[in-house]
C-alpha cells in the first residue's frame, strides 16, 4: 500500500518524468583545447598550448607512439641550432620537448602571455590520414632571463598524421631559420633545455 502511495507522490513532483535535454557538450574545454579530428585544430592546440603556457597540452599536439606503434614524433632543428647545439638535439623527442617547453613557460611572468603566431599558414599536402603544414612563425615568449631571447621567428613545417586513435598528431616537425635576425623557435628549445 505504502509503495502505491510513493509511486503516486513521485509521479506528482515530477520526479519520475522526462527532464528538459542538454545542449551537447562543445568540442572544446575549459582551456581552449579542442579534440584533434582535423590538422587544423592541431595548429590551434598548438597556438593555444603557447598561450596557456601548457605544457601537456603541447605534448598532446605531438605523436604518441602508444596511438601510432612503430612511430616515434621526430624533431629537426634548424641549420643554426643543429651547427650550435649538435649533442642537444641528437636524441630529442617528446620528454626533450616537454622539459624545454616547461622550463622556457616556468620563466614567464604571472602578468605576461606568450604568443605563437603563424605568418603565411598553408597546407602543402592533404590526405585522409596525413598532411603537411608549412608556416613562418613568431614566437614571443616573455620571459625574465635577460641573456635570452624573447622572440623567435622562422619557418616551420609539420608533417601530422591520423593515430590509431582517430586523432591527429604532429609526426615531424622541421624547424628553418628565416632571414630575420631572430634565432629559430630550435635555439630557444636547446637553450631552456640546458
Amino acid at each position: 500500500m505504502w509503495y502505491a502511495l510513493l509511486w503516486l507522490l513521485c509521479l506528482g513532483c515530477g520526479l519520475l518524468s522526462p527532464r528538459t535535454p542538454e545542449p551537447p557538450a562543445p568540442d572544446t574545454d575549459s582551456k581552449g583545447y579542442r579534440q584533434p579530428i582535423s590538422p587544423d585544430i592541431v595548429a590551434e592546440n598548438l597556438r593555444s598550448a603557447v598561450s596557456r603556457r601548457d605544457a601537456v597540452a603541447l605534448l598532446g599536439c605531438l605523436v604518441d607512439s602508444v596511438q601510432l606503434p612503430g612511430s616515434s614524433y621526430q624533431f629537426e632543428p634548424s641549420a643554426q641550432a643543429r651547427a650550435r647545439f649538435p649533442g642537444v638535439f641528437a636524441r630529442w623527442g617528446r620528454d626533450e620537448e616537454y622539459r624545454s617547453f616547461s622550463a622556457m613557460m616556468q620563466r614567464v611572468a604571472a602578468a605576461q602571455v606568450p604568443e605563437l603566431l603563424y605568418i603565411s599558414p598553408v597546407f602543402e599536402y592533404r590526405t585522409p590520414d596525413s598532411a603537411v603544414f608549412r608556416s613562418e612563425y613568431q614566437l614571443y615568449v616573455p620571459h625574465t632571463d635577460p641573456m635570452l631571447p624573447t622572440i623567435a621567428r622562422g619557418i616551420l613545417r609539420w608533417t601530422l598524421v591520423a593515430q590509431s586513435n582517430g586523432l591527429w598528431a604532429i609526426l615531424r616537425w622541421s624547424d628553418f631559420d628565416s632571414d630575420s635576425v631572430q634565432p629559430s623557435w630550435s635555439m630557444l628549445k636547446a637553450y631552456w633545455s640546458r
